[in-house]
Formats: C-alpha cells, sequence, structure tokens
C-alpha cells in the first residue's frame, strides 16, 4: 500500500472542509443579529455574501398591465389583463421560462412609473418603457375586430396577502391600433 492516495485526498478534504466552513459563515450571515454581524469584519476579502445582493432594497408588489379597446361603434371594452402564460408549480420549479416575461414586465413599468414621476406627457410617450409596453400591447394582446384605438394601464400592488387592490400607475393615451 502506497501514501499516494492518502495524500491526494487530504487536498479535497481540505477543499470540501473550506467551502462546508463557507457555506456555514454564509448562512449565519444571513440571520442579521448583531451578534452575528462580527463575521463581517473577519471577512476582508468580502467572500461572504448577502442575500440581497442584486437587491437591496428588494421589490414588495409586482406590476400589472391591462388594456382596452375604444370600438368604432362607439364605447370601449373592459379592462383586459395582459399577462405571460401561468406553468404549473411543480413544473415552475424546475422550467419556469415566463418568470423572464414577468421579470421584464416588472423592470419596464418600474422605468416607465420613474419616467413619469420625472417627465411631463409629451415627452414620456417617446421613451423607450412607454413604447415598450406600448408595442407589447399592441402586439400580443387579443383586440377586439371592431377596435380602432388602444389604451394601457400599469397597476401595482403591494405584494402578496395584503388584500387590498391594485393602485395606478401610469394610464396611457389612446393609440391607434
Amino acid at each position: 500500500m502506497t501514501l499516494m492516495p492518502v495524500l491526494r485526498m487530504a487536498p479535497e478534504k481540505a477543499v470540501s472542509v473550506g467551502l462546508l466552513c463557507w457555506l456555514a459563515a454564509t448562512a449565519i450571515e444571513q440571520l442579521r443579529y448583531p451578534q452575528v454581524q462580527r463575521l463581517r469584519r473577519w471577512d476582508v476579502l468580502g467572500l461572504l455574501p448577502i442575500w440581497t445582493f442584486f437587491a437591496p432594497n428588494p421589490a414588495t408588489g409586482d406590476f400589472y398591465l391591462v388594456y382596452r379597446d375604444e370600438l368604432s361603434v362607439g364605447g370601449s371594452t373592459i379592462w383586459r389583463e395582459l399577462s405571460a402564460p401561468r406553468s404549473a408549480r411543480t413544473v415552475a420549479a424546475i422550467w419556469n421560462p415566463d418568470r423572464r416575461y414577468n421579470k421584464a414586465l416588472f423592470d419596464v413599468a418600474s422605468a416607465l412609473a420613474d419616467e413619469a414621476n420625472k417627465s411631463n406627457g409629451a415627452r414620456i410617450q417617446l421613451s423607450l418603457p412607454y413604447l415598450s409596453l406600448l408595442t407589447l400591447v399592441c402586439s400580443r394582446a387579443l383586440h377586439d375586430p371592431l377596435a380602432v384605438t388602444t389604451q394601457f394601464l400599469v397597476l401595482s400592488d403591494h405584494g402578496l396577502g395584503r388584500g387590498e387592490e391594485p393602485l395606478p400607475v401610469f394610464l396611457s393615451e389612446w393609440h391607434s391600433l
């Protein structure tokens, strides 16, 4: 029996122990207790991530995009939601391509809300978020055959379980189809 297999195992075990310690320190760091925050001072290389790395102020709600059509015979349709098809929950844990649509809608609606707070009505219609949502509504929505113009509305809620109705964030102008 040679010592070579034993020598090869030692670095693997050291790496495994190091990774386990890093995982444990990362999990402990997420607790946010003052006593636990002392770990941060030993982390001079910044190796302990925090879960809010990509979102220091995480979102607490969702945006919804609804639209309605103005009919050539007069009147308008009811507001209808334009949303991605929902996947089954068990399958979505493994395969969920719809999350990209929802994330894109969230980002564009957030940008539109920020732009609306900063600018006037004429300028906002030329902004990328506005044109993106208008294109989405005109291309993906199921418009009434008698529709001549369309309008969209961005709504926001405050997260799950709050029981409140979504609040209007932005109402577009009417646009020809």
